[in-house]
């Protein structure tokens, strides 16, 4: 299967490598995505894998020596863990509840025994149901034959009054009429915007298009339950909320502070022809209105969206949240497990 899908990924990414740069091409303030000559060097993988090293090899507690210790391991003291290379040359199973379709497929430099299986929804029982404030907002924009925008960056340290400007700034300066629901997190984080007065103008339009049907806020819902109902999602690019909106089919932005693993999906949505290249928060607001008009305006995120959500759900199976999946993976991996001579 992972063969399949992998010959899969490389028709589909080859047919999309060309129109994606395309789409990228067209955007008027195209040198703020992300690229290789001008990534910020605070998320780089250079100053990240400097920063896990510093973790790692802390004198005064040294936590991973201590781990290593005490599971027979030899200690370690250069930057790079000798930790993942000696699981894959003892070929000991791996178990990854992430789809080989959003991932990419499976390294070719991994063992034979790690297996890329499905994600984890946890949708019996576990989802909420949307609050009804909510529901009558979407209700009301879909009455009114708006566009509805989802905008969340979970536990990202993104102020409020930063995130009230990006919707207002969608709602004034978007081609398509648009709704969008700002999910804003910690209140407390400091803003950026200087002047005292412009966030008082923010908040002044803002409550103008709540009164009127344009605006909802609120600190969080359900992205299984919502996003299904959003026309463009707005995220931080974690895993979770990444496979909600593949799941969901809806093209998808990815934007934020960008750290760690969040490059790496903001890089999977391009990749895979359902977004744009991630864009640092720093250098949304001047794009934004333009991405959200390039996912509702034009066909190609969306169209590949549907195909992507179509693959991604093939292996759900009849449970639809991927559990069955990955406890039958773990059970055929266990049977190939051996005993391994620690170092």
């Amino acid at each position: 299967n992972n063969n399949n899908n992998n010959s899969d990924l490389e028709k589909d990414n080859s047919s999309n490598s060309s129109s994606d740069d395309e789409n990228n091409n067209n955007y008027k303030n195209k040198n703020l995505v992300i690229s290789p000559s001008n990534g910020k060097k605070f998320t780089g993988h250079e100053m990240q894998s400097q920063l896990r090293a510093i973790m790692e090899n802390t004198p005064l507690i040294q936590p991973l020596n201590k781990l290593r210790k005490k599971r027979g391991l030899r200690p370690f003291h250069s930057k790079q863990s000798s930790t993942w290379p000696e699981i894959l040359n003892k070929n000991v199973p791996i178990l990854i509840p992430i789809h080989p379709i959003a991932f990419g497929g499976k390294p070719k430099d991994w063992s034979s025994l790690t297996e890329l299986s499905d994600f984890i929804f946890l949708r019996k029982g576990a989802t909420p149901p949307l609050a009804d404030d909510l529901v009558k907002f979407i209700n009301m924009a879909k009455s009114q034959n708006l566009k509805l925008v989802v905008m969340a960056f979970s536990s990202m340290p993104i102020p409020r009054s930063n995130i009230i400007g990006y919707a207002v700034t969608m709602i004034e300066n978007c081609k398509s009429n648009v709704a969008v629901i700002s999910f804003v997190g910690d209140t407390t984080i400091p803003t950026n915007i200087d002047e005292s007065a412009q966030i008082d103008k923010i908040e002044l339009k803002a409550n103008e298009y709540k009164g009127k049907g344009r605006l909802f806020e609120d600190k969080g819902a359900p992205f299984g339950e919502l996003f299904k109902f959003m026309d463009c999602a707005i995220i931080h690019g974690g895993l979770g909320t990444t496979a909600e909106a593949m799941r969901a089919a809806v093209p998808t932005i990815v934007t934020g502070t960008l750290l760690m693993d969040q490059r790496f999906w903001g890089s999977r949505v391009s990749d895979l022809g359902i977004g744009p290249k991630p864009v640092y928060i720093s250098d949304f607001q001047k794009v934004c209105a333009e991405l959200v008009d390039e996912a509702l305006l034009k066909p190609t995120w969306r169209e590949r969206a549907k195909e992507v959500s179509r693959q991604v759900a093939s292996k759900a199976g009849p449970d639809d949240d991927g559990v069955v999946e990955n406890v039958n993976a773990f059970v055929r991996l266990s049977a190939l497990a051996k005993h391994v001579e620690l170092l």
